[in-house]
């Protein structure tokens, strides 16, 4: 960690010399009182200078504590910037790795490293660096100060503290391994929290509380398991720095009274004596909280470093094509393999600028991994997939994604208002905008009706909207980018059939010398297209118009007879 103290060096050495100073106020103390109590003993003071005296201490009491707020304003200021830089730096980073990251990672972990090892690296840089600071000023002044006075005496009484060094150590590297299982389990703990708080109504709706609290009681059962671990082992420090100190306080009470008596040291210089040394158990006890603060920090840092050094699999390369889009689609024989599962098979279609595609087929057919192809949430094998007749690998990714507008199958809305939400899709957009896209969406009169209209606050996730809304707020959100490729992934799933054809109706006339592949379980949301695809396990089973499909008597025909029987039965 001493690369992030060197970004803030000047802050840490302001603070270092400050607390120099007031390290050294304290360690001035017993010379005084030393002298006071010599003078005392063999009646050398006048009340006098008993005063002064007195004013002295009264004084470097003042400035000590005037001292200690700039320290702390350096040192602790410097460990909040680096830990606010750090969270910045995680923030943009995670949101520059590609989708199959978050598939592989918990989001709970990635959440422990933005707050709980940040905060352990921050308590290292300000609490660690003092107390380490602290432990070598105390030391270095103390162990002189007592060799000054009496230097037997100093050698005998630091043999009992020779053993701390090695202690120190071995603790440390334990502390470190467990410190790090602690926040591994935090991560658990955070995703099982995060989990079940996204998924709350579905744990009510199948009352499977009682099942969840088990689940989180066990996770947090090991998240207490592993702190009370690292607790025992902490706990020995300290205790056996209290040891070795009174073994080295019984030494100096025996040889020290023992010089005393025999007028070798004043009682004065055995008091300050005393003093130092018992200076000297706060820097041992220093030394073992540091090494606690920096284990602990070093491990959440090796997990903030872990991701921070995730490469993103996605990115724009140099020199990248970044002109404008016209909306030509072609695939070229695309194999496609996610997480070693063959996903797409040898598939080959060509779109023009301005077609409407409809793509159907079953769950897991790979009908949404087509659309993210497209957008590059995932990269296609080179000379695969084309747009304009360019390598899609070949664009500036920006420029790429800004001509495409995605609705993905999970309508995602954001816990803010329904203008926020909607200018996602453009942030230049005005309300004359807004409205347009809302009514090409079909979902205008609904917000109308709100209270609040376009301010209105929508709740986690779109809570307060219905799955319908969500979905057509979704489309809004897409619309208002005036895309040249619109991308629909079973887009109106959850809107009635008059609301859907008001929508295809809507995008027919908005989307008319533009790109738009709709794909859909629904065949009522692709019969009109100017021609579909049937995917079957990756593979294109069928492809035509919705006339041609229906001759061929295939997938396509069995689907839109089982969906026009059901729709009829439905309707009498």
């Amino acid at each position: 960690m001493i690369e992030l103290i060197k970004l803030r060096w000047k802050k840490y050495f302001l603070g270092s010399i400050i607390l120099i100073v007031v390290d050294l106020g304290q360690l001035i103390v017993p010379i005084i009182i030393a002298t006071i109590i010599d003078k005392i003993a063999k009646f050398e003071i006048t009340l006098r200078e008993l005063f002064n005296y007195f004013l002295i201490l009264i004084l470097i009491a003042l400035v000590v504590a005037f001292l200690r707020f700039f320290w702390r304003f350096f040192i602790v200021g410097a460990a909040r910037e680096i830990e606010r830089d750090l969270r910045k730096k995680i923030y943009e980073h995670v949101l520059k790795l590609h989708v199959g990251y978050f598939d592989e990672n918990k989001t709970g972990d990635i959440m422990a490293k933005a707050t709980n090892d940040l905060e352990a690296i921050r308590m290292a840089l300000s609490m660690g660096v003092v107390s380490l600071s602290d432990a070598i000023i105390y030391t270095s002044f103390s162990v002189i100060a007592m060799f000054l006075i009496s230097y037997k005496l100093t050698l005998i009484s630091i043999i009992p503290l020779i053993l701390l060094a090695p202690i120190s150590f071995v603790l440390g590297r334990i502390i470190e391994k467990k410190f790090r299982k602690v926040q591994d389990t935090f991560g658990d703990l955070s995703e099982k929290a995060r989990e079940t708080l996204e998924g709350i109504n579905v744990v009510k709706a199948y009352t499977r509380e009682d099942e969840f609290s088990r689940n989180f009681k066990k996770i947090s059962l090991n998240y207490l398991k592993a702190n009370m671990d690292l607790a025992r082992t902490w706990g020995l420090y300290e205790p056996t720095i209290r040891v070795l100190a009174g073994i080295s306080i019984i030494i100096v009470l025996c040889f020290g009274g023992y010089w005393v008596i025999k007028g070798e040291i004043t009682i004065g210089k055995i008091t300050a004596f005393f003093a130092y040394l018992n200076m000297l158990i706060w820097p041992m006890l220093a030394i073992g909280w540091s090494i606690n603060l920096f284990q602990r920090g070093t491990a959440s840092y090796k997990r903030v470093i872990e991701l921070l050094n995730e490469k993103p699999e996605i990115f724009s390369k140099p020199n990248s094509y970044k002109g404008s889009m016209i909306g030509n689609i072609k695939f070229s024989n695309l194999t496609f393999y996610y997480d070693n599962k063959k996903v797409l098979d040898n598939v080959s279609f060509e779109i023009k600028s301005g077609q409407k595609v409809g793509i159907i087929g079953r769950i897991g057919s790979g009908k949404s991994t087509i659309l993210k192809i497209l957008i590059r949430l995932y990269n296609p094998p080179k000379n695969s997939v084309f747009i304009d007749g360019i390598d899609i690998n070949d664009w500036d990714l920006f420029t790429l994604r800004n001509e495409i507008a995605y609705v993905p199958q999970e309508s995602y809305l954001f816990s803010t208002t329904i203008r926020e939400n909607i200018l996602i899709g453009n942030p230049n957009a005005n309300d004359k905008e807004i409205w347009e896209a809302l009514e090409l969406a079909d979902i205008k009169k609904d917000i109308e009706k709100l209270p609040y209209g376009l301010d209105t606050i929508i709740g986690e996730r779109g809570i307060t909207l219905s799955g319908g809304q969500k979905q057509r707020l979704a489309l809004a959100r897409a619309l208002i980018r005036k895309p040249k490729i619109l991308l629909l992934d079973d887009t109106l799933s959850a809107v009635d059939n008059e609301t859907e054809n008001n929508i295809l109706m809507n995008l027919q006339k908005y989307m008319k010398d533009k790109t738009v592949i709709i794909v859909s379980h629904k065949i009522s949301a692709v019969m009109d297209c100017d021609f579909i695809i049937v995917l079957e396990n990756g593979k294109i089973i069928e492809f035509g118009t919705h006339e041609e499909l229906m001759k061929l008597g295939g997938f396509y025909y069995n689907t839109y007879s089982m969906q026009k029987y059901g729709t009829e039965i439905y309707s009498s």
